[in-house]
């Protein structure tokens, strides 16, 4: 009967610590902090994009994430009246379905690196 109970603990813990790994390699927070740089927020739309310990990238203005894996899979940032360009950091979000940028300003080609991207279905 205990070594039964310490398996079942052992599994528990197995699945815990590879999902612990998954949200701890997961670096999508950082990456929007970088493609953020890239666009000039002229009117500070993008304020709640911060580095802060606090901060959860998944509940930013514009940003989707996948409810288990925490992944960034949509980003809505259609009409905010963004200048710049998209930066080539757009290709470490492996996760992201959906980019809308409708609406803005941007200039410049689309970087290569959103072909990183190979889930992506709506841009």
């Amino acid at each position: 009967m205990a070594s039964l109970r310490m398996m079942g603990v052992l599994s528990f813990l197995l699945v815990f610590s590879s999902f612990f790994v998954l949200f701890i390699n997961s670096d999508d927070g950082g990456t929007l902090l970088e493609i953020k740089k890239s666009f000039r927020d002229v009117n500070n739309v993008l304020y709640d994009w911060t580095a802060s310990p606090s901060s959860d990238y998944c509940s930013w203005r514009g940003v989707s994430c996948d409810n288990v894996t925490f992944n960034v899979v949509a980003l809505y940032l259609s009409g905010l009246n963004l200048d710049g360009e998209l930066s080539p950091s757009i290709g470490e979000l492996k996760g992201l379905l959906s980019i809308d940028l409708r609406a803005n300003r941007l200039s410049g080609r689309i970087p290569d690196e959103i072909g990183d991207c190979s889930a992506l279905t709506n841009l």
